[in-house]
């Protein structure tokens, strides 16, 4: 079979279905990359350091199929959460022979049959955790300690006017633009809001045009109509207009005077007041956050939050605070909805009612401006 690359880590496996294989999870993409392959028969047992989570995501990246192997895993690792938001539905548990691996190179499973294999659970509810109480709360509280803002007309900033600026960052694929939509249109529902997609991720998800009014236009941020009448604006930030790997801050403090809350999705701009830390339950990608971010955390950031997507009950779960010297300010668990959304060009708030109370009590802190949930003093929680 041509153009397929095999990574199984079984020399019986590759020698029956025959093609290139590689033996660690580092030569994937440099192997794909020089091979041209399309698709990639992946084993969760590939020896290496590098995330699993990761490998497959710079495949989806690339538009080249992944077939899992995913042997004697648990239906219930939050790793398969991550396959189905990546695309990634052709999964093998045991047996994994080359018959059945055959097979399904040449019938592509659908999202429906990997969700039946999986067997995946009804929603679970997102947690809120308040800055004054972070003991635990059962799944369907949420603490109401932070004011939840009244509704409000929305109104446009006068000139002079300074709105927020709110940087969505992680250095691991841990849901940046989940979180950044999701804010932006749970924000947008009682204040004036707009979305700055640095990355595209944003338009693509949202099913926004990339012609004329797309990505790259030839002004340095370019509104594009918004996916519904009640969301954010949706800006796009052209590469040319950079500074220090990040938006012109000069471009964003015009934009900030026309707006309440500004987010930023896929940059870290220097003068952003809050900064929303994304992570997950995979260690790999803890290390890589533990790494960055006592380097970006900058005076500028007035609040530091932290926020946990998909997460799962392990045995041994991770002590954020040990971690990354800070707790969670919100703990979402895997949205199965998650596909659906992005092939509807929604956010999931709009079908998720635990999920948008939990969106706009984030957004409530990022524009008030009060709550210090995480001070810059390493450690102290205020």
């Amino acid at each position: 079979m041509s153009q397929i690359l095999l990574a199984t880590n079984n020399k019986e496996i590759d020698a029956a279905i025959g093609g290139d294989a590689v033996y660690f999870r580092e030569a994937v993409y440099e192997a794909v990359t020089r091979a041209g392959a399309k698709t990639v028969v992946l084993s969760a047992f590939l020896p290496g350091q590098a995330g699993l989570a990761d490998v497959v995501y710079m495949l989806r990246r690339q538009d080249v199929r992944v077939v899992f192997l995913a042997g004697s895993m648990e239906v219930s690792d939050p790793l398969f959460g991550k396959l189905l938001q990546y695309g990634v539905y052709d999964i093998i548990f045991n047996p994994v022979e080359p018959v059945r691996i055959v097979d399904v190179l040449r019938n592509p499973m659908s999202f429906a049959q990997a969700a039946s294999i999986l067997a995946l659970p009804g929603d679970s509810a997102p947690v809120f955790v308040a800055p004054q109480n972070r003991t635990t709360v059962q799944s369907e509280q949420l603490v109401t300690n932070v004011p939840t803002p009244a509704p409000a007309e929305k109104v446009k900033r006068t000139n002079g006017a300074i709105g927020t600026i709110v940087a969505v960052w992680s250095p691991a694929p841990t849901g940046k633009t989940f979180s950044a939509i999701n804010l932006s249109f749970a924000a947008a529902l009682t204040r004036k809001t707009a979305l700055v997609d640095y990355t595209g991720a944003a338009h693509t998800w949202l099913n926004l045009p990339k012609g004329e009014r797309g990505l790259y236009s030839s002004e340095p941020c370019k509104q594009t109509q918004s996916a519904t009448n009640a969301g954010p604006d949706v800006y796009t930030f052209d590469p040319m207009y950079t500074q220090n790997g990040g938006p012109n801050p000069e471009l964003l403090n015009e934009l900030r005077r026309k707006y309440n809350l500004l987010i930023v999705d896929g940059a870290l701009p220097s003068n952003a007041e809050t900064l929303i830390v994304v992570a997950d339950h995979d260690i790999h990608h803890l290390r890589l956050i533990q790494r960055a971010l006592p380097s970006i955390i900058t005076s500028d950031h007035q609040n530091t939050l932290l926020i946990v997507n998909n997460a799962a009950r392990l045995p041994y779960p991770i002590k954020y605070k040990d971690e990354l010297d800070r707790d969670a300010v919100a703990v979402i668990p895997y949205c199965p909805g998650t596909v659906a959304a992005i092939l509807c060009g929604e956010p999931q708030i709009l079908s998720d009612p635990l999920l948008k109370k939990t969106f706009e009590r984030i957004a409530a802190v990022c524009a008030t401006g009060k709550a210090n949930i995480i001070s810059l003093k390493r450690g102290k929680v205020s």
